[in-house]
């Protein structure tokens, strides 16, 4: 990050020599020049993350929340591609309260990295309690049998929590999604194993997983969903003889259901730029931008084939450029074939023929001045102000933006600015 700061600030320095006065830049100067501007190019296919447009869509969703309710940000699955680690460590400079992750490795990725925020774990695997309590994670317990397992191991264990010198824990409620939680027939049970233990764990929030809160088709059955985890929490506060953090919006609740924010939130692809809901959309700031660069261009004549499998053939002569993504960078195979477009100097050009692990050939008839080296926009916001919204991508895949961002594969270079692109840093 400092090497990279330095190169910027030094290519500022002797750009600002060469034009200041009219002076010429000496040869040597020049030659620097040159090869910083290589050292700085990006190395295509790269996802740029826009560090700025993530805190004002934090501070947009926590516009709706009262100055006391705590957010925290999900980062599991890499952040949803944004990249996990510099993701978190710029969320706990805006001093959000919590962040989740799915599996106990995510969380300890966070932990070597420095971050000291309180880490939930959704679907924690009995298998890693022992590595889990060693980087300070917290559980999701939502079993009685998990639950056991967990109170089984801790038992033995001479380093607790910080907090009253308890195990925290975090109870996850079934209210209607059923996926994972505990149900009211469990609450008589779990009510006396919490009792039986309340000197080992500390019972840190109770939560429970709205299923359809984007959907004004199912407001009703969200509005029922909330109540029974009120009940719930009711019988399990009344037991425990305190009141644990309550949470049950995610992104799409805090827009459309604030009334509901209880103790805390948890934001999730709404902080990445995408509306669940469609309410704000217009509102929120991308940050994901999937680039790709043409690597050459051929002139392909009527008859001729593109392709694995000959799946593109012309029907009239014709330009295709080889963009240099593909379904191994997060480009779906589903996408070729004309089934997504993406843009190349601010004007769409349709996929040709298959794409291919590392390739994407595209169509750039109707497109001029096209060359090797120009940039590909696949999903984002380009430089010159040309956006591609990843729902396109997502829509032609008859699939999600989550998806989308998630598939978005380790070998693609994230590329994270903030305010002016001078503060830049590379993973």
């Amino acid at each position: 990050m400092i090497f990279i700061t330095w190169l910027f600030d030094l290519r500022r320095e002797i750009t600002h020599f060469a034009c200041g006065g009219g002076n010429e830049l000496p040869a040597y100067r020049k030659a620097v020049f040159n090869k910083i501007n290589i050292l700085l190019a990006p190395t295509y296919p790269i996802l740029e993350v826009n560090l700025s447009a993530l805190r004002h869509n934090l501070q947009l969703h926590q516009s709706f929340l009262l100055p006391s309710t705590k957010t925290m940000v999900m980062v599991k699955a890499n952040a949803y591609g944004s990249g996990s680690v510099a993701v978190g460590r710029f969320l706990e400079k805006q001093r959000v309260d919590y962040l989740g992750v799915a599996f106990v490795h995510e969380g300890v990725t966070l932990r070597k990295a420095g971050i000291q925020l309180p880490i939930l774990v959704l679907n924690p695997a009995e298998t890693a309690f022992g590595t889990m309590l060693e980087f300070g994670l917290e559980p999701e317990i939502y079993s009685l049998g998990l639950l056991k397992e967990f109170l089984s191991f801790v038992k033995s264990k001479k380093r607790p929590s910080p907090a009253a010198g308890k195990f925290l824990i975090h109870l996850k409620l079934d209210t209607g999604m059923h996926r994972l939680g505990f149900e009211e027939s469990d609450l008589e049970k779990l009510n006396a194993l919490l009792t039986a233990n309340n000197k080992t764990i500390t019972v840190r929030s109770i939560f429970s997983h709205l299923a359809a809160t984007e959907a004004v088709a199912h407001d009703d059955f969200t509005k029922n969903q909330i109540a029974f985890f009120n009940k719930m929490y009711k019988i399990l506060a009344k037991e425990l003889g305190y009141c644990p953090l309550r949470h049950v919006l995610n992104s799409g609740g805090i827009v459309r259901f604030p009334t509901f924010q209880m103790d805390m939130v948890r934001l999730g692809i709404g902080i990445y730029g995408t509306g669940p809901s469609g309410k704000i959309q217009k509102e929120l700031q991308t940050v994901n931008t999937l680039k790709a660069a043409v690597s050459q261009i051929k002139k392909i004549k009527k008859g001729q084939t593109v392709g694995y499998g000959r799946a593109g053939a012309a029907k009239e002569n014709m330009r295709i450029a080889t963009l240099n993504i593909g379904y191994a960078d997060g480009l779906p195979r589903k996408a070729g074939n004309g089934r997504f477009s993406v843009l190349i100097n601010g004007q769409k050009a349709p996929t040709f023929g298959n794409v291919c692990m590392d390739m994407t050939m595209v169509d750039i008839s109707k497109i001029k001045k096209v060359r090797a080296g120009d940039e590909a926009l696949i999903f984002g916001k380009d430089g010159f102000g040309n956006e591609l919204p990843v729902s396109e991508l997502a829509q032609s895949m008859e699939t999600i933006p989550y998806e989308i961002f998630t598939s978005v594969s380790a070998r693609v270079k994230r590329v994270y600015m903030e305010g002016q692109s001078e503060n830049l840093e590379v993973f």
